[in-house]
């Protein structure tokens, strides 16, 4: 006769309530415990099948260890390493317009085919009294394409840090003034197309 999982119970010649206390005394053994991982907490035992134990306590074991591989160098997970030649920084050297209008430089403000720029700094100078510079990606006759613009009145400086504006291949930004003249300069970082998805990571 079945007994606990695995097992088979002879009855043997006993009576019916002899066979029936044999296997309640199988069923109040202790349940099966995992062994124990090297420098994770044993798992606390749960009650019930035993299959179900052994499983919990794997578990819970396992999470440990995730949580320790979660918190190596220092709480941080280790970001990806990308060769220096796929993902370097980025300088944009000053430009100047001295008057109202549009500075539109794909070989200056744009990747090439290959290469995608992470702009991470635009720095604007020389806003002459009320001028304002419109930031654009590709086209300033696409509203839909600005993605910033800044007013002031000489001296005025702005630092603009976006959060994420990235470039593909043959893109660009391009600039607009109205009302005077300005510098424009920037930095980021250049990255191989191929290797896109592990910066972003």
């Amino acid at each position: 006769m079945a007994g606990r999982r695995g097992e088979t119970r002879d009855m043997g010649a006993g009576t019916a309530t002899d066979g029936m206390a044999a296997i309640m005394a199988g069923y109040g053994r202790p349940p099966a415990v995992a062994e124990p991982v090297p420098g994770v907490s044993p798992a606390p035992a749960a009650a019930g099948d035993d299959g179900f134990d052994v499983m919990a306590a794997l578990a819970v074991q396992l999470g440990t260890l995730n949580q320790q591989l979660g918190t190596m160098n220092g709480g941080r997970r280790r970001r990806p390493t990308i060769p220096m030649e796929y993902c370097h920084p980025l300088d944009l050297p000053p430009d100047q317009l001295p008057a109202a209008g549009t500075l539109d430089k794909q070989d200056k403000f744009g990747p090439k085919t290959g290469w995608i720029w992470h702009i991470t700094r635009l720095t604007i100078t020389g806003l002459a009294g009320a001028t304002t510079l419109q930031v654009y990606k590709d086209s300033v006759a696409d509203p839909s394409m600005l993605a910033n613009a800044f007013t002031g009145a000489a001296p005025a400086q702005f630092v603009w840090e976006p959060r994420l504006l990235l470039l593909m291949p043959n893109r660009k930004l391009v600039f607009n003034s109205i009302g005077g003249g300005y510098t424009v300069s920037g930095e980021g970082v250049e990255i191989a197309t191929p290797w896109i998805a592990e910066y972003l990571m």
